[in-house]
This record gives C-alpha cells, structure tokens and sequence, in this order.
C-alpha cells in the first residue's frame, strides 16, 4: 500500500508532534530533577553550618571554661599552661591597636590576675564603658579559640573580616 503525500505529511506532523512532547516531558522531568537536587544541597548546606557553628560555640565554650578555671587550678596544670601560652601568644600576635590591647588587657583582669575584680572596676582601669566590657571579652575569646584550634576555631559566620 502506497502512501499519499497528504498520509506522509500527516506522520511527519505526528512524528514532530511526539518529539515536541517528549523534549518538553523531558525538560519538565530535568527541571524537577534539579530542583530537588538544590533543594538537597541547600539542606546539606544548612545543615554543615549549623554543625560549623555548633562546634564553633562548643571550642569558644571550652576556652571560656578554661578561663574561669584558671584562678583555681594549681601552677603547672594543663590548664594553666594552656591559658598561659594563649595569653602570650594573643598579646605577641597582636596588631597592638587599640582595641587589641583593650580586648588582652580585659581578658588578663577578668580572668588572669590574682585578685578577681568587678566589672566595673575593670571599665575604670581600661576607660571604656560597662557595656562594651562583654563585647571586648567575646572578641578576645575568639580570638584565643582561634590561637587554640586554628582554622577550626574561626566563627563559621565571619567572611572576609565582617561578619554575615
């Protein structure tokens, strides 16, 4: 049986028809596919930064602990080792500015020297204000995190020198 020009016409229109509608279920198909596949990177993604940011909280805990350990454990702990050689470290690293030194000195009468002193008695020693005192005692316990556990000690939300 011969095909009529007007038959062949009508299985070519089919034929691209078909082809049509299979490129299109496949772009719908690979569109759905990636979609998916970000939305599961975007879980990973969350999730590795809140597993960063907890085990950030848990080494700057670590290092708080220390720091108010250090007054009741005898001379030649490893506490007082520790704490010893960051306290000498952060002040040798230093960039010696301002709030370098205010930051080191804060955390040496908070938790360092001999005597324990009240916060307000630290603010008149370093002439800064009662409410900056936390801040500056935050910035320099991470800064002896970061001494202590390098890179792994870097707050996760900290990009390029600010944070995000």
């Amino acid at each position: 049986m011969a095909y009529t020009e007007r038959q062949l016409l009508q299985e070519r229109q089919a034929t691209v028809l078909l082809s049509t509608e299979l490129s299109n279920m496949f772009n719908r198909a690979m569109k759905s596919v990636t979609q998916e596949l970000e939305r599961e990177y975007e879980q990973e993604r969350k999730k590795a930064k809140w597993e960063r940011e907890k085990m950030y909280s848990a080494r700057k805990a670590f290092v708080r602990a220390c720091l108010e350990r250090y007054r009741a454990s005898p001379e030649g702990t490893p506490i007082r080792t520790m704490i010893d050689s960051l306290i000498i470290a952060n002040r040798d690293c230093s960039d010696f500015s301002e709030r370098n030194r205010i930051q080191h000195n804060a955390i040496v009468l908070r938790y360092i020297i001999g005597n324990e002193l009240p916060d307000i008695e630290i603010c008149r020693r370093l002439h800064i204000r009662i409410d900056s005192l936390e801040r500056y005692i935050e910035r320099a316990i991470g800064d002896l995190t970061i001494l202590f556990y390098g890179i792994n000690g870097i707050d996760p939300d900290w990009i390029g020198g600010t944070y995000v």
